[in-house]
């Protein structure tokens, strides 16, 4: 919320001070320092004010924060926590829950969506007075729906990648044999020239170690790079 006027409301003055939307305000043709009889209660308007931004979700879309009136009511008026007390009537008290999307990661999907469905009942404790509690918003059914579009992609993916790791075992199965079949004549001209089958054996495995480290490398190098390309270009997308 942006000030526009004055300073927000201070606890324990007398009268009891308040901020009221600016388009409150211009409605009923008040200013900075008037007083005004809430309930009962004298309270001075401290500070004009107005929604940073009308359309966060923060105000549920409410067409009274974000004009100052609506269906015949104008406000609103905001004091301190301390000061509701002083009200005669119990006051009706409103939360806006929002993820931060920012910090929101996609195991808290499933927890989300229960706390939001269960909310209603926990907000009916013998610890609280009530006056109805009313849940309103898709945060449940959006959380669960994305919950459950996680766990379907989780468990598919795994299809994939059982595929390539097939596709891949038999590629090698097929190179191996491949190579078995054009080393074996070479393999019989040094043993006729009196090379011991150590010998041939230690040859093997040390080009079989360079191959492996030297292909090994540079498709680390290049799946590096691929998902230092990629991912930006994701998150810019999303």
């Amino acid at each position: 919320m942006d000030v526009v006027d004055g300073a927000w409301p201070a606890v324990g003055s007398m009268p009891i001070q308040g901020a009221l939307h600016v388009e409150a305000a211009a409605v009923w043709g008040l200013t900075q320092g008037d007083e005004i009889s809430v309930d009962g209660q004298d309270v001075q308007i401290s500070a004009l004010w107005r929604p940073t931004d009308p359309a966060a979700a923060y105000w549920f879309d409410d067409p009274l924060a974000r004009a100052g009136q609506a269906d015949g009511e104008v406000g609103p008026l905001i004091v301190a926590t301390e000061e509701i007390a002083a009200f005669s009537d119990p006051p009706f008290v409103r939360w806006t829950i929002q993820p931060d999307a920012d910090a929101l990661q996609p195991d808290d999907l499933a927890p989300i969506a229960s706390a939001a469905q269960t909310l209603r009942s926990t907000l009916k404790s013998s610890d609280v007075e009530l006056r109805g509690v009313q849940v309103d918003g898709d945060l449940a059914p959006t959380a669960a729906a994305a919950a459950q579009n996680l766990a379907i992609a989780r468990a598919l993916g795994v299809v994939p990648l059982l595929l390539l790791f097939g596709v891949c075992l038999i590629a090698l199965v097929q190179l191996a044999r491949l190579l078995v079949v054009s080393r074996t004549s070479q393999f019989g001209l040094f043993l006729a020239r009196g090379a011991a089958r150590r010998q041939v054996i230690g040859w093997s495995v040390l080009e079989a170690l360079a191959l492996s480290v030297t292909g090994g490398g540079v498709g680390v190098v290049a799946a590096g790079l691929v998902l230092a390309v990629s991912v930006p270009q994701a998150q810019l997308t999303q």
